[in-house]
C-alpha cells in the first residue's frame, strides 16, 4: 500500500485573530505548492510555454501585423514589454517587428501548423493543472480544443485593447453611442500618464483573462463552489511583482551574459517563464484551497 501523502495544515477556528489565520494560510498555501509538486510542474509549463512562444507571435503578427507597422510594438506589446527584463524585451521587440514585416498571407496548412503549436502552451497548462490540483482529467481532443479556442479569444482580445490605445494615442475618436459615449470621454479624460494608465488595463485584462482560464481549465465536481478571483488577483499581482524584481536583478546583478555569452538571452525568458508559471501555480493553489477541496478527502 502505497503510503498517503501529508495532510495541510488545518485550518484555524474563525475565533482566531486574523494575523494567526493570515499565517496559517500562507502556511497551507506553501504546503499545498510543495506537497502537490509545484516546483516540478513549474519547469514543464515554462518548456510549454516557450516552444509555444515563436508560433503564437507569428499568429499574432499575421493578424496585428497593420497595427505593428502603423503604430510600432509599443502599441501592440508595450504594457506587457515594459514588464519583461531587457533580454527578454529584445528578444519578443526583434521577433514581433521582424515578423510583422512580412507581407503576405500564411499559407493554410502553415497557418493551421503555427495555432496548433501556439495552443500547446495553454495544452500544457491544462494538463498541469489536472494533476497538480487533483481535478478530473479531461479527454485529451477537449483540451486541445478548449486550447486553440483560448489561443483566438485571447489574441482577439489583445488586438481589441491594442486598437484603443493605439487610437488614444494618436488622438483619434472613438466611435460610440449613448451612454457609452459618455463613459469612453470620462475614460479619456481621466487617462493621464498613458503609460501608466496602459499598464493598469493591461493587469486588469490579464486578471480577467487568468480567471477565465482557471474557470475553463479544471473540471470541479458539483456542489462545489468554484473560487476563479481571488486566485487571479493573487497570481498577477506576484506575476507583475516578480517580473519586476526579476528585470531588476538581470540588469544590476545578473551575469547571464558571463555564464551563458549569446544565449544570455534565451536563459533569461526560460527562468522568467518558470516564475511566471510558478505564480500562476500558486493562484490555482490559492483557489483549490478556498473552493475546499483540499480538504474533502485523504491526499492520495
Amino acid at each position: 500500500m502505497a503510503p498517503q501523502a501529508p495532510k495541510l495544515s488545518p485550518r484555524l477556528p474563525q475565533s482566531a485573530s486574523r494575523i494567526a489565520r493570515l499565517v496559517r494560510t500562507l502556511r497551507r498555501l506553501v504546503e499545498g505548492l510543495y506537497y502537490h509538486d509545484a516546483l516540478s510542474a513549474a519547469p514543464a509549463m515554462a518548456f510549454h510555454f516557450f516552444l509555444s512562444l515563436i508560433p503564437l507571435l507569428v499568429f499574432v503578427g499575421f493578424l496585428a501585423g497593420r497595427v505593428v507597422r502603423l503604430h510600432g510594438t509599443d502599441a501592440m506589446l508595450g504594457p506587457l514589454l515594459e514588464l519583461l527584463p531587457d533580454q527578454a524585451e529584445t528578444v519578443l521587440r526583434r521577433e514581433l517587428e521582424r515578423l510583422s514585416g512580412v507581407d503576405g498571407t500564411i499559407a493554410p496548412f502553415a497557418f493551421i501548423g503555427f495555432v496548433w503549436v501556439a495552443s500547446g502552451g495553454a495544452h500544457g497548462f491544462m494538463d498541469t493543472l489536472e494533476v497538480t490540483l487533483a481535478a478530473e482529467r479531461r479527454p485529451w481532443w477537449k483540451k486541445r480544443v478548449l486550447s486553440i479556442g483560448w489561443v483566438f479569444a485571447a489574441t482577439f482580445g489583445v488586438l481589441i485593447v491594442t486598437s484603443i490605445f493605439a487610437r488614444l494615442s494618436a488622438g483619434a475618436a472613438i466611435p460610440t453611442h449613448g451612454l457609452w459615449r459618455d463613459w469612453t470621454r470620462q475614460m479619456v479624460r481621466g487617462l493621464g500618464d498613458r503609460s501608466v494608465s496602459s499598464m493598469g488595463v493591461a493587469v486588469l485584462v490579464g486578471i480577467c483573462a487568468l480567471a477565465g482560464f482557471y474557470w475553463l481549465s479544471v473540471a470541479r465536481p458539483k456542489g462545489v463552489k468554484r473560487r476563479v478571483w481571488p486566485g487571479a488577483v493573487v497570481a498577477m499581482s506576484l506575476w507583475v511583482s516578480m517580473s519586476w524584481g526579476f528585470g531588476a536583478y538581470v540588469t544590476s546583478l545578473g551575469r547571464y551574459t558571463v555564464y551563458y555569452g549569446s544565449l544570455a538571452a534565451m536563459a533569461v525568458l526560460l527562468v522568467w517563464f518558470w516564475l511566471s508559471s510558478l505564480m500562476f501555480l500558486v493562484g490555482a493553489e490559492l483557489n483549490a484551497q478556498l473552493e475546499g477541496v483540499r480538504d474533502l478527502a485523504p491526499e492520495e
